[in-house]
């Protein structure tokens, strides 16, 4: 009989010292957070408005662009900030494979990913996507905050983190302006 309520005892004990993994991703890359604005940002990192300069930058399709590059010598990065009503939303972290000990994009690209499962657990999502005409596939982490998307494509390694609210926002935005427009044609 003594077995018999020990037994659900120590099952009871194990399921309530073992909770489910919750994961917290960063709330921005480094020193730069979510909701910073491009002057508190450039107190802490060096950067340059590529809008107003015409450079290039990752996301083409960005609507009311307002983007700030900074680059990290020597090793193997760009950064990409994004800013929407001048508050830090998004960050593109751009990996290049001649600076890496990789000759293989591929390889690297498995290194950055099992190096961030190491950290984080498994992604919410694992997927290929096709919109751009060649593949990229997508491995992507959640949490309540922010969503962090490890990319590879032709030619690139991406990490992206995004604050998922002020990104909702910013979509918000960009649909309602397309409806008005929508309805200012059908006048």
């Amino acid at each position: 009989m003594k077995n018999l309520v020990f037994i659900p005892l120590v099952f009871f004990i194990s399921l309530i010292s073992s909770p489910a993994r919750s994961v917290e991703l960063p709330d921005g890359y480094g020193k730069a957070k979510w909701g910073m604005t491009v002057e508190e940002l450039s107190k802490v990192a060096d950067i340059i408005d590529v809008v107003s300069l015409g450079k290039f930058y990752a996301e083409h399709f960005e609507w009311k662009p307002d983007v700030h590059v900074s680059y990290l010598p020597p090793d193997f990065q760009k950064i990409e900030y994004y800013f929407y009503n001048n508050k830090l939303y998004k960050i593109f972290i751009m990996y290049k494979l001649k600076k890496s000990k990789f000759k293989n994009p591929l390889q690297y690209f498995e290194s950055i990913v099992n190096n961030t499962i190491k950290t984080y657990g498994e992604p919410k999502a694992s997927y290929e996507d096709n919109s751009f005409g060649f593949p990229i596939w997508h491995n992507v982490w959640e949490d309540n905050i922010t969503q962090m998307d490890i990319r590879m494509g032709s030619r690139f390694i991406h990490k992206v983190l995004i604050h998922k609210d002020l990104s909702n926002t910013k979509s918000l935005e960009f649909e309602n302006k397309i409806q008005k427009q929508k309805k200012r044609n059908m006048l």
